[in-house]
């Protein structure tokens, strides 16, 4: 693969992980709920986005460690393209349904194959710098699209005609996929079977459903139990030291300091869910993607991850500040710290492995404590006891510092390589092409 050819495939990573990363997090078919003019089905679609993103994300990394231990980045490419596919089949078949009964059933089937084309693309992807850049540049600004970019209360959906994803986005993605798989073409063929048995790591899929798990489950616990009084308090302290603990053993479950960039997936998440109560960016969302693409550009110059946890920090106290004074212009600033922050820690930091790097971006997608804490002007109807505007803030801020010290942790016990790593950000010629007989022997 030329650096030309390398420097092209930044955009069908950057499209197909952005298409990838919105069948995760928002409802495909939520305008044939608005059609249907049912609100249970309409609520019923929304609240299954958590789960479907969570087994989505699940799939993503089972599908990433399965096809990086075959080392043909073009199988990647080319299981991207017909999940791809598949998802665009079914997006029509969400458009043109006359009944709102299945609603629930295809969202789930968009989530898997997102998962797919998440995990299968990363491991195409992540192995140019070009293309790896426009992969997660897509899955950073899908999540925070996603988070601050459109109204998701089932209320507001039920009352207009709600689009989260355009289908020409979908049919572009399967263009460029399909182009870039072509161009792949003779790099598809699997290497002849050999005596060797081929060694599978469990420890990434291990942490992938525990990241999964307690994101989803402290969310919907919160979401449903929580109470305004003292043991709510309490309950969320518990909560907090629990979510911590288990990240903090999905991290070392990782190989090397790869763990780390799973503490800035998890900073990013908390701080964007924090900003969650914010207006509605409308056609603020260029600017938004403008600021990613300036914090990479400076985390690439200036690669300190340290900065980028800063900037999570200074995102929830100005979380704080705008849930207490009702100010539009801190919302805007925090919209811009966490936009420039993600970019800049993204930018900075390195995988040794590539299916931990598809399980952090992946995690971005994901509910948060923070996110299900019900407030007065919480999107998902909280049904019983709210928490004050700031709260979401202070939990965030805290989760943030203690992932700032997982981090700190991981980097004094795990060493520190200083060659590339061998599986990211390496333009190797020969990944896309077929092995001969001689070196299969």
């Amino acid at each position: 693969m030329t650096r030309k050819s390398a420097g092209i495939d930044a955009v069908p990573a950057f499209v197909g992980a952005l298409v990838a990363a919105a069948a995760l997090c928002l409802p495909f078919a939520a305008t044939t709920a608005v059609g249907s003019g049912s609100a249970y089905k309409t609520f019923s679609l929304v609240n299954s986005v958590p789960r479907s993103a969570a087994l989505g994300v699940v799939v993503a990394v089972v599908v990433a460690v399965l096809l990086n231990t075959l080392r043909r980045p073009a199988l990647g490419w080319l299981t991207a393209t017909v999940a791809t596919a598949v998802l665009a089949i079914d997006y029509a078949l969400a458009s043109a349904a006359d009944t709102a009964d299945v609603l629930t059933s295809l969202n789930y089937i968009d989530a898997l194959c997102g998962g797919v084309i998440l995990g299968a693309l990363g491991v195409g992807a992540l192995r140019a710098k070009a293309s790896a850049l426009g992969y997660a540049f897509g899955v950073v600004l899908a999540a925070l699209y996603a988070e601050l970019g459109v109204a998701m209360a089932p209320e507001e959906v039920a009352g207009s005609r709600f689009i989260a994803v355009p289908g020409w986005l979908i049919l572009l993605a399967l263009v460029l996929l399909a182009a870039a798989t072509w161009h792949r073409r003779h790099g598809i063929t699997l290497q002849r079977e050999s005596s060797q048995a081929i060694d599978l790591p469990f420890g990434p899929l291990v942490a992938a459903a525990l990241m999964a798990a307690t994101l989803l489950l402290t969310a919907e616990w919160t979401a449903h139990h929580y109470r305004n009084d003292g043991s709510g308090l309490g309950y969320l302290i518990l909560l907090i030291v629990v979510s911590e603990v288990c990240f903090l053993i999905a991290a070392l479950m990782l190989p090397g300091r790869d763990g780390i960039v799973l503490m800035i997936a998890t900073s990013i998440a908390v701080s964007a869910d924090a900003l969650g109560y914010a207006p509605r960016l409308g056609w603020g969302v260029p600017v938004v993607a403008a600021l990613v693409v300036a914090g990479f550009a400076l985390g690439i110059r200036w690669a300190v991850p340290w900065f980028g946890f800063a900037g999570f920090a200074v995102t929830c106290v100005l979380a704080v500040l705008a849930a207490h004074w009702s100010s539009s212009l801190l919302w805007s600033l925090g919209i811009g710290a966490i936009a420039c922050s993600a970019g800049f820690a993204f930018g900075s930091v390195r995988v040794g492995y590539l299916p931990a790097g598809i399980l952090s971006l992946g995690c971005l997608l994901l509910p948060s404590l923070v996110w299900a804490i019900p407030t007065e002007s919480s999107d998902w109807s909280p049904g019983g006891a709210v928490a004050t505007s700031t709260t979401p803030g202070f939990v965030a801020l805290a989760m943030t510092l203690c992932a700032t010290a997982s981090a700190v942790l991981l980097w004094r016990i795990r060493p520190g390589d200083t060659d590339p790593p061998p599986d990211l950000l390496v333009d190797d010629p020969r990944d896309d092409e077929p092995e001969d007989d001689a070196s299969i022997r």
